[in-house]
């Protein structure tokens, strides 16, 4: 971004009808505000990103889907965040998009499940309101690719999922979607990774599956140690020792680490052990959803 966060935070709190302007942590292709509209007289969630027309379709892909999705479709407004106004603005010569959305009262899921995790009642609800957000962006064939707690406000006590600047349609005949990068690793299904690079709506399945096993069982650790299989994939590769990895060596042999045990259905033990009192149908629930093979998980 050509401006800095002080000059955007400046233009926010000088748009008519804003007041009360309060940053928040975004993602790092974003700046994020709270604040207070005078004219809706409620508190707003304001999201800032750079744009450029020469990416206009790609850009302006989650406000456009945001808008469609609410579109005389009073089913999302329970599980989706809403949409108020998109408007492109500028700041030292530089064009942003500026949205005005909904605000969800409270934390995100990666703030509330914590080191414990939630209660299986806590979590079941969680999760059953987060599949019938995403079976409604299914049905329009949209699949969201982006699941994990850091997208899940719970405002109210009631699920919302935030973000999709990630989704994208399935057009047509066309049931699988590319996938350019790979974000959140341990979210990830084993068929977003190269080379396949390939995203389904059982993918999704997969990511709700991820969720529901944190949720129950604690939060994920920031890194994953690595697995000796895998560095002696990545050592092969590269021809090195592991204590000889570089940044770019180490960022990939952690996503080898994640992709083997994932392939392998070992990752989620992995990052924590299931809790004895869990029960077994809920733990082939999580098995079935985080299935190495898409086509051998829930379909919907």
């Amino acid at each position: 971004m050509g401006s800095t966060e002080e000059e955007l935070l400046a233009l926010v709190q000088g748009l008519e009808g804003i007041e009360d302007v309060s940053p928040i942590l975004e993602g790092g292709q974003s700046y994020a505000y709270t604040a207070f509209d005078t004219y809706l007289s409620r508190r707003i969630f304001i999201k800032i990103y750079w744009y450029s027309d020469e990416y206009k379709d790609s850009l302006l892909s989650e406000p456009r889907r945001l808008s469609a999705i609410y579109q005389n479709n009073s089913q999302a407004r329970d599980h989706i965040v809403n949409l108020y106004t998109a408007e492109k603005i500028t700041a030292d010569g530089e064009s942003y998009i500026l949205m005005k959305m909904e605000y969800c009262e409270g934390r995100s899921l990666s703030h509330k499940t914590g080191e414990f995790g939630l209660s299986v009642h806590q979590s079941l609800q969680i999760a059953k309101e987060l599949c019938e957000g995403l079976h409604f962006l299914h049905s329009k064939d949209i699949v969201h690719r982006d699941i994990k707690p850091g997208n899940i406000m719970i405002p109210n006590g009631q699920c919302k999922l935030v973000d999709l600047g990630s989704a994208t349609v399935l057009s047509g005949d066309d049931v699988s979607a590319r996938v350019t990068s790979v974000k959140t690793l341990f979210y990830n299904p084993p068929e977003s990774f190269p080379p396949t690079g390939k995203y389904y709506i059982p993918s999704d399945v997969y990511q709700i599956g991820v969720v529901l096993h944190e949720m129950l069982n604690g939060s994920y650790p920031e890194k994953l140690n690595p697995h000796k299989t895998a560095i002696k994939i990545c050592e092969s590769r590269f021809g090195k020792n592991v204590i000889e990895f570089g940044c770019f060596e180490s960022c990939e042999l952690e996503k080898q680490t994640v992709l083997h045990l994932a392939n392998k259905q070992k990752l989620l033990e992995g990052l924590r052990s299931n809790k004895a009192y869990l029960p077994n149908s809920l733990k082939r629930i999580i098995k079935t959803c985080t299935h190495p093979d898409p086509m051998k998980r829930y379909r919907s």
